[in-house]
């Protein structure tokens, strides 16, 4: 038994009132299920090497979409208002 199992079976045996047979069970039932969860379905869950080199590189990629986009809408208002400028001083 591992120092968390020990800790659980006396906290089962006193307060819980149970007895030595039922707390060892109970215990035993717990590692049961947690062990069960992590060879199983938890295992699949832990993200690998490359899942998380795609993650970064489809989140660069977003990042300098969103620079580009940014930077040309900022050009473009830019342009407008020297082109709104220059048509305002040249009415008469």
């Amino acid at each position: 038994m591992s120092v968390i199992n020990i800790k659980l079976y006396e906290f089962a045996r006193k307060e819980m009132n149970l007895s030595e047979d039922k707390a060892r069970d109970f215990v035993q039932a717990i590692d049961d299920v947690v062990k069960e969860d992590f060879r199983g379905e938890g295992l699949s869950e832990l993200a690998t090497k490359s899942f998380v080199k795609d993650e970064i590189h489809r989140l660069e990629l977003s990042t300098y979409k969103a620079v580009f986009w940014a930077g040309l809408i900022q050009f473009l208002a830019i342009v407008a208002s020297i082109f709104g400028i220059i048509s305002f001083m040249l009415r008469k």
